[in-house]
């Protein structure tokens, strides 16, 4: 017959025994090896899986402007690899990507998107601008009438952002007070 008591005390002194060897190992842990004893070692890259001659992309074109904004784009063109070299230089000045499917080409614009009118330097003047929808092209508006030592002239010329025309027209009047 098994005695009960018996074994109600193993058990205690069997947890008892484990929360000493937690403790104990806590305590170790939290010590500091010496420093002969520490073993640095950089992490190994992980290679991405080479991509085949044969794999076919859809080209995505991203277009990143100093408003923040991005413009994604689906050309609805798929190339494959070995053909990869000859779509950059259709779509030129862009810095590219191969993954998962997706030839994503990246540019970055030093002005803003379409949903913007931005000022900026035009030889003496200040000019107003917009970027066209399709061609991604910087193109002027108009230049505006302000004289070259009025205070709002140098922040005009080095760049304001607008939402529409209607805010730049506002904006000529206010300084015109």
């Amino acid at each position: 017959m098994i005695n009960r008591n018996r074994t109600y005390q193993a058990a205690l002194l069997g947890l008892a025994l484990l929360m000493l060897g937690i403790g104990a190992g806590y305590s170790i842990g939290k010590e500091q090896p010496p420093e002969e004893a520490i073993e640095v070692r950089e992490l190994a890259a992980e290679m991405p899986a080479p991509v085949t001659a044969e794999e076919s992309f859809a080209i995505t074109t991203v277009n990143i402007f100093s408003c923040g904004h991005i413009l994604e784009r689906q050309e609805g063109e798929t190339v494959n690899t070995s053909h990869a070299e000859q779509a950059m230089e259709r779509y030129g000045g862009y810095n590219f990507e191969l993954k998962d499917g997706v030839m994503a080409l990246y540019r970055e614009y030093d002005y803003c998107c379409p949903e913007h009118y931005y000022t900026g330097g035009s030889g003496d003047a200040v000019a107003v601008y917009r970027t066209d929808s399709e061609t991604l092209e910087k193109t002027e508006v108009c230049t505006l009438d302000i004289a070259a030592d009025h205070a709002a002239f140098a922040e005009m010329k080095q760049g304001m952002v607008f939402n529409g025309l209607e805010e730049v027209n506002l904006y000529m009047e206010g300084i015109d007070e």
